[in-house]
């Protein structure tokens, strides 16, 4: 969860919001890796993919809504 307490931090306290975005799509990269790998060797992903995941997408929906999508 480092990576939405940087991204908020990005947000909120140094005003960016592309680094904010950023910083949420590079934490989002590894879940999604994982699921696709999960997935290419028909893998039943555990819940160290789905929670990570599950929670980044969450936050970004909410960062979304907060702070505007990006190119929105």
């Amino acid at each position: 969860m480092y990576f939405i307490t940087g991204a908020f931090v990005a947000f909120n306290i140094v005003g960016s919001k592309d680094a904010g975005w950023a910083i949420l799509a590079a934490g989002l990269s590894g879940p999604l890796a994982a699921l696709i790998w999960h997935a290419a060797r028909r893998e039943r992903p555990d819940s160290f993919i789905i929670v990570p995941l599950g929670a980044l997408v969450l936050f970004t929906l909410l960062f979304g809504l907060n702070e505007g999508f990006p190119g929105a």
